[in-house]
């Protein structure tokens, strides 16, 4: 009798549990079908390692040129002033800030760092030892952007943090040397869906969300005349964006359409659609949007960071497509093999660690938690929501990382006030000099190409912020100014060692598409002897 009654309970509470059950199997079938838009193609995981470490290689030689003026103790920024930066507060990382490349104040002890951060880089596209040389890139990239932050814009800022995220990331599954090594070959899931992953897209996402949140001017809501103050800016505009400054009515469409595109793009990546058709369209969407930059504006490497990055959000559907592609036309069955005496020759290497593990438990909770603080970090600098209400060692987490990240492009409002330098220098037998073009007279007048007189993007950063962040860092540069004409020109005569210089930037404002300006104001960066420029401490 009492198993009577005990099975008829068991029948009678079936019914009342199999909605809670149907209820958390379409939860579950819920949240699969969202985690899908975080998936990533193992194809796009080696083709995003290629393209970010090919950057690395970019970044080292746009900076090698200027290794003595920008990082050792003969250059614009010594040691001893980059200590001063940290304590003065001319930058918000303070003393949470590190660097390698603080070891070493001279030009050969960078040339080193430089050489070891190449190697990694070399490594990495490679492939070989896939995880180590992803961090060591990191580690390299993060030091030289702290070394001297005076040079740094929103490229790098891209470039350091998915080089973090990526150090999750099996990014050598696929076409490395790993995978090549590896005896037996494991199998490797042709798409991954992993914390480590979903992190490294809303990290991407954020990029531009966060832009478009600044952007709250009427020049990008109303008015939509933010891309035509920005291709007045003859610091930055090529000759090609320049033309466009005579279609206004372009300008104002295309400002619309990239404010709302960079709001829906993203969001276009994330569907969880079959084929990846929409993530394919906001793929090409945003390499069409920083080739356009990259046509009309003097952003040097940024734009080519900003493409190599949507790599890894191409979907399995392209590669199939391309693999289809390349196996009609060149007959190809197996395009990403590598030949077998190449792969001979590889595996006399000694063997390294297997090209792809799953994230453990561990790695998991730790990367979803610093994803969560990037996101507490992005609103916090576009709301301020929490200045003032914590700590500010709340912030040394980013600092330590190198998830340090503000994006203000051309946000709330574009720049109105453009300019260009003159740099005069008095020498002892009362000629005048140009110190910066020492080839050319002192510009008495506005350069044709104002952006050509800057000699890569390193210097406009450089210079653009020195009149208005750096100021007390001014001496500096006049040292090193002067230091360079005399070690060239001066020699053995000292009537040619400069005595007086003068530094002046020519401020031009840019008015409204309706009006123009012909008014120039001289704003005095520097005037003084040269005994004057020597810092003091």
């Amino acid at each position: 009798m009492q198993n009577a009654n005990a099975k008829g309970e068991t029948q009678n509470a079936k019914p009342a549990d199999r909605p809670v059950e149907r209820w958390r199997a379409r939860c579950g079938a819920v949240l699969a079908w969202l985690a899908g838009g975080f998936g990533i193609d193992v194809r796009s995981l080696a083709a995003f390692r290629m393209a970010i470490a090919s950057m690395v290689l970019v970044d080292l030689a746009e900076r090698l040129p200027d290794l003595t003026a920008h990082y050792s103790d003969l250059g614009v920024l010594p040691r001893a002033a980059r200590v001063v930066m940290e304590t003065n507060g001319s930058t918000t990382s303070g003393s949470w800030a590190w660097s390698l490349h603080q070891a070493s104040g001279s030009p050969a002890g960078q040339a080193l760092l430089f050489l070891l951060a190449a190697g990694c880089a070399l490594s990495m596209l490679a492939g070989f030892r896939t995880r180590w040389a992803t961090f060591a890139c990191w580690l390299f990239t993060v030091s030289i952007y702290y070394r001297n932050p005076m040079l740094e814009d929103a490229g790098d800022t891209i470039l350091h943090t998915v080089l973090f995220w990526s150090m999750f990331l099996p990014l050598g599954a696929a076409a490395s040397l790993d995978r090549c090594l590896e005896q037996p070959v494991p199998p490797v899931p042709r798409r991954i869906v992993s914390v480590p992953g979903a992190a490294l897209l809303l990290q991407i996402c954020q990029v531009y969300w966060a832009t478009a949140a600044e952007k709250h001017s009427p020049a990008w809501l109303s008015e939509h005349t933010a891309l035509y103050y920005t291709l007045s800016l003859d610091a930055f505009v090529t000759p090609l964006g320049h033309r466009l400054l005579a279609y206004p009515q372009l300008l104002k469409g295309l400002t619309a359409f990239v404010y709302w595109f960079e709001w829906l793009g993203p969001i276009l990546a994330l569907l969880p659609v079959r084929r990846g058709l929409p993530r394919l369209l906001a793929v090409f969407g945003f390499w069409s949007l920083h080739l356009g930059i990259a046509l009309t504006l003097e952003l040097g490497a940024m734009p080519w960071i900003s493409l190599g990055v949507w790599t890894i959000a191409l979907p399995g559907a392209f590669w199939d497509r391309l693999q289809a592609i390349a196996n009609h036309a060149l007959a190809w069955r197996r395009p990403w093999a590598w030949p077998s005496g190449a792969s001979a020759i590889f595996r006399r290497l000694p063997p390294g660690r297997p090209s792809y593990r799953p994230p453990g438990r561990i790695t998991n909770v730790l990367v979803a938690a610093l994803a969560l603080y990037t996101i507490v970090w992005n609103v916090n600098q576009v709301t301020g929501l929490l200045e003032g209400r914590l700590s500010p060692s709340w912030k040394a987490p980013a600092y330590v990382l190198g998830l340090e990240q503000t994006w203000r492009m051309f946000a709330p409002y574009p720049i109105t006030e453009d300019g260009w330098y003159e740099m005069r220098g008095v020498l002892a037998d009362g000629s005048e000099v140009n110190l910066w073009e020492h080839d050319q007279p002192p510009p008495r007048r506005k350069p044709p190409n104002v952006a050509q007189t800057y000699r890569n993007r390193r210097w406009r950063k450089y210079l653009l912020g020195l009149r208005v962040y750096w100021t007390p860092f001014v001496p500096e540069f006049v040292a090193w100014l002067t230091r360079q004409w005399n070690d060239e020109y001066a020699g053995e005569a000292p009537q040619r060692r400069v005595r007086h210089v003068d530094i002046i930037y020519h401020i031009e404002e840019t008015l409204s598409p309706d009006r123009r300006s012909t008014l120039i104001v001289p704003e005095i960066v520097f005037e003084g002897d040269v005994a004057d420029s020597s810092p003091q401490r």
